[in-house]
């Protein structure tokens, strides 16, 4: 017996030696590809999704009228009926489930793809909306009878014709080789049908058989190869991509693979059971276009401010790559992003403003609210960000900023910074409420802003001051206080002569060390007071809100949260047509009725229930995880 497994060996070491493992999509592109897209397992992800609450929600009869009316006859309609005949859509369909592993595309050749949609972008003679079209028709150009005017339009978008695509078949080589070669015959034809010069070919390139699409428009010949080398499927309008590709492949991994950036793996490492990623090199975007802005020197005739001028201020090389996650989660789906640059510049003081430590909960936000959003930003130096970029981006602008300060502070009688934004504390915490009785002062949509103040007697005297300048008489009082619950509230009158319910009613109050601003419901101040004094009557303190806070990170710089099952049933029941407040007072439904109203959309509350995010700062980046959470019955 031993003796037959010792004949074994040279057998399995012969195996060994002539089979390559699979090598990942993430392992080919470079480091510097512009973008790149991957499903890490796309025949588990297309299974994830059909066997998803949403989808089985998406197929149940409650949502029958909104499915049949975006299919048939809504926006979508004609989207479907196209993608139902549409050969490439064909072969996804009927090979997605052969694919063994990763499913990629992306940009590889970075800086032809940014040259080329300049240029587009540059053509005063083409058709911008068409240009970018993914969706349009193809054209036999060559017989077209065109405007001047509109010039030629381009057969393809830039975006498309860089782009490649790379697939792990495993052993299922042959059958989706088999399947993308029927549909593309079909392709073929199809556009021959359509009065395109369209042909097909089977050619050599660098050894590999590809399968070759060669149409023919006015001045240009576009191609698409597809290529099967090793397992992997290879696709690409670009022929040099395409040779760039297989030299990886047979190399076994790019020079520098995109899987060795740390921005890339941290973010991807966060995420391990992904469906989805998204990475796209903003240090390539920024670079670019640094670049070409420092060359145009010539100043605008508005401001007398250059590119060169606001690529200087901006630092827009210092963007570092963005990466994306999606995954699809049995309680939902969960996202995973970040944001941020290379170094420290006013750009990034301007639009990363939040301090580090856990965003503020205060009891003030209604149970009712349908979202709230909780932030730590240092409003002082951020403030200062602002100014020091306007002085930046041209001294002349610097200057009119600080002549405006000082111009507003002989009118109001305060200083902005000195008296207003250094009183401020560094938490703002503001939520929306939603009245189904449509738009209006006394119900639609309100807003509830929460400031946290250090020095509340210099914001007292600011707002005494605005006040006074507000007044119609320019020194009389425009407010009325009442008190509520040990809480005065101040309501803002202006004084404008509108009919009931024109004007939405603001007004405030000081709620623990918050200055409290609503704007909308009569009662909204009032409200957030009760919340604060009365236990169980926070947004806080809900069943909803404390599912979405368990998904999460205990700190966080900024949290976003919002009840979208109630959205849904709010704005679906004001846009449905067939419903009751829809339609005129005394007006009877049927004398009413119109073949082309919306179908109740209420039902859509039965897909997602709550949206939540949470952000966290670390060293010049923003890290997001949040969740669409399917509503819990179901």
């Amino acid at each position: 017996m031993k003796h037959v497994h010792l004949s074994l060996i040279p057998l399995v070491l012969l195996a060994c030696l002539n089979s390559r493992a699979a090598i990942a999509p993430d392992q080919l592109f470079p480091e510097d590809c512009t973008l790149y897209i991957a499903f890490s397992d796309i025949s588990r992800t297309a299974e994830r999704w059909q066997n998803s609450p949403a989808v089985r929600e998406w197929k149940s009869d409650e949502l029958r009228d909104i499915r049949e009316w975006l299919m048939e006859d809504g926006p979508m309609a004609e989207l479907f009926g196209d993608a139902a005949d549409d050969p490439s859509l064909k072969a996804m369909k009927e090979s997605i489930k052969l694919y063994t592993g990763s499913f990629a595309f992306g940009v590889i050749q970075g800086e032809t793809w940014l040259k080329a949609i300049q240029a587009e972008m540059e053509d005063e003679t083409a058709d911008q909306l068409e240009d970018f079209d993914l969706n349009a028709p193809i054209e036999n150009l060559d017989a077209a009878e065109e405007d001047e005017e509109e010039g030629s339009p381009h057969a393809a978008p830039a975006f498309i014709k860089h782009l490649v695509f790379v697939a792990e078949m495993g052993d299922n080589e042959a059958a989706i080789r088999a399947i993308n070669l029927k549909h593309t015959k079909d392709l073929v034809a199809e556009e021959i049908e359509q009065g395109a010069k369209s042909r097909f070919s089977e050619q050599k390139i660098d050894g590999v058989d590809v399968l070759v699409i060669e149409t023919r428009y006015e001045g240009e010949t576009e191609f698409d190869y597809t290529a099967y080398l090793d397992g992997i499927e290879i696709s690409s309008g670009s022929e040099s991509a395409l040779r760039m590709m297989i030299d990886h492949i047979r190399k076994g991994s790019a020079p520098q693979p995109l899987s060795g950036n740390r921005d890339y793996a941290q973010a991807k490492a966060q995420a391990e059971k992904h469906d989805v990623l998204v990475h796209a090199n903003l240090s390539t975007i920024g670079q670019y276009i640094q670049k070409q802005m420092l060359q145009k020197t010539e100043p605008s005739p508005l401001l007398g401010i250059s590119p060169a001028q606001i690529a200087q201020a901006l630092d827009l090389d210092a963007l570092a790559p963005v990466t994306a996650t999606l995954e699809l989660r049995p309680e939902g789906i969960a996202f995973h992003s970040n944001l941020g640059f290379t170094r420290q510049t006013r750009l990034s003081k301007v639009l990363l403003p939040y301090v580090k430590g856990a965003f503020p909960r205060p009891n003030f936000i209604p149970k009712d609210a349908i979202s709230v959003n909780s932030l730590r930003v240092g409003f002082a130096p951020w403030w200062d960000s602002v100014v020091g970029l306007m002085g930046a981006l041209s001294p002349q602008l610097g200057m009119m900023v600080n002549m405006l300060m000082l111009q507003s502070q002989e009118e109001l009688g305060f200083d902005i910074k000195a008296d207003f934004i250094n009183a401020l504390d560094d938490a703002v915490v503001y939520a929306q409420k939603m009245s189904p009785d449509g738009p209006g002062a006394t119900d639609g949509q309100s807003t509830l802003v929460g400031i946290k103040v250090k020095d509340r007697a210099s914001i007292e005297r600011v707002i005494r001051k605005l006040s006074t300048k507000m007044s119609p008489d320019g020194g009389g009082e425009i407010m009325e206080a009442e008190e509520f619950l040990e809480h005065k509230i101040h309501s803002i009158n202006l004084g404008l002569p509108l009919a009931e319910g024109d004007a939405p009613t603001i007004a405030y109050s000081f709620i623990g060390d918050y200055l409290v601003l609503g704007v909308g419901a009569d009662d909204l101040v009032k409200s957030a007071v009760r919340a604060w004094c009365q236990p169980g009557q926070s947004i806080w303190q809900t069943p909803e809100m404390e599912r979405a806070l368990s998904m999460l990170p205990d700190e966080g710089s900024w949290f976003e949260y919002g009840r979208v099952d109630q959205v849904f049933k709010i704005m679906g029941g004001l846009v449905s047509g067939n419903l009751v407040g829809g339609l005129e007072p005394g007006v009877d439904p049927d004398e009413n009725a119109d073949e082309d109203k919306l179908p109740d959309m209420r039902p859509l509350s039965r897909l997602i229930g709550q949206a939540v995010n949470s952000s966290t700062m670390e060293e010049q980046r923003i890290f997001n995880r949040g969740f669409l959470l399917y509503p819990v019955d179901r």
